[in-house]
């Protein structure tokens, strides 16, 4: 999902200043976690939510908020202030965001995230907590505040939950994964368990494939097909429930995978260089 993409749908809402803030570390939120990169994931929710604490000024405030250079208000007072202010402002701005950020507050800074004290150090879970909220959040501002046809903002929304995976790496829309050993069959799960409900069209995937024989890529496809592991619409190809569990139950996501992989691709060439 590119960011101009959001940066159109907010921008007849929200000063440009604060949707360029949101989209920059919304970006590097999802990106350390995808990197599995817990403590600045953790840390990067923090100033997500003061962004977004400016936004809810702004939106209630005529356009008002805290200048990005001075420190807010304590969150109890922002929230105070929220709840306070007129009900004709949709519940999400008033109560339902402030409340998931103070939850976001509530883990970077009780546990040893921001504060060296904390007794529950960086971890999956509660990054995985930190970004599932940010991600309800973003899909909440689309929602209320796009400017865009009711259909493309549902669209981005419903990308935002898009599965990310350690092992595939996005160009410009372009999915390579990363890990050489893969089979066909394991690269077609991994493709289409990412895209998830937007699904791929079979150029697409040939593409992204790169394989030189495209009848082995048709064979995969005929076989999962036949497993219902994937459904074709008509147009893409999108992976099945069964599916999700298969590619969970065989085929390596993680990032170290990828990078313990390629150390024993090292230690190939050493090894072959030591015998020449």
């Amino acid at each position: 999902m590119a960011n101009e993409e959001i940066r159109n749908s907010l921008g007849g809402s929200i000063p440009a200043e604060l949707v360029t803030r949101l989209l920059q570390t919304y970006t590097e939120l999802r990106e350390a976690f995808y990197l599995g990169r817990f403590r600045p994931a953790e840390l990067e929710s923090g100033r997500f939510s003061e962004v977004v604490f400016r936004i809810l000024e702004a939106l209630i405030g005529n356009g008002s908020y805290t200048d990005l250079n001075r420190p807010l208000a304590s969150v109890d007072t922002l929230i105070q202030r929220l709840e306070g202010s007129p009900t004709s402002f949709h519940d999400s701005i008033r109560l339902h965001i402030p409340r998931v950020l103070r939850s976001i507050y509530n883990i970077r800074n009780r546990r040893d995230v921001g504060h060296i004290s904390g007794d529950v150090s960086p971890n999956v879970a509660d990054a995985s907590l930190l970004l599932a909220n940010a991600n309800w959040v973003m899909a909440e501002l689309i929602r209320l505040y796009h400017v865009v046809s009711p259909e493309e903002a549902q669209a981005l929304v419903d990308g935002l939950v898009e599965r990310r995976i350690p092992s595939i790496q996005e160009f410009e829309g372009f999915l390579r994964t990363l890990n050489p050993a893969l089979t066909i069959r394991q690269r077609l799960l991994l493709l289409l368990y990412q895209k998830g409900a937007s699904g791929a069209t079979r150029r697409e995937l040939g593409l992204w494939l790169r394989a030189k024989d495209s009848s082995s890529i048709s064979r995969e496809i005929t076989r999962l097909d036949s497993e219902d592991s994937i459904h074709f619409d008509g147009e893409r190809w999108q992976i099945t429930l069964r599916g999700i569990a298969v590619a969970e139950a065989t085929v390596p996501f993680e990032q170290d995978h990828v990078q313990s992989n390629a150390t024993t691709q090292r230690r190939k060439r050493v090894t072959r260089r030591r015998r020449t």
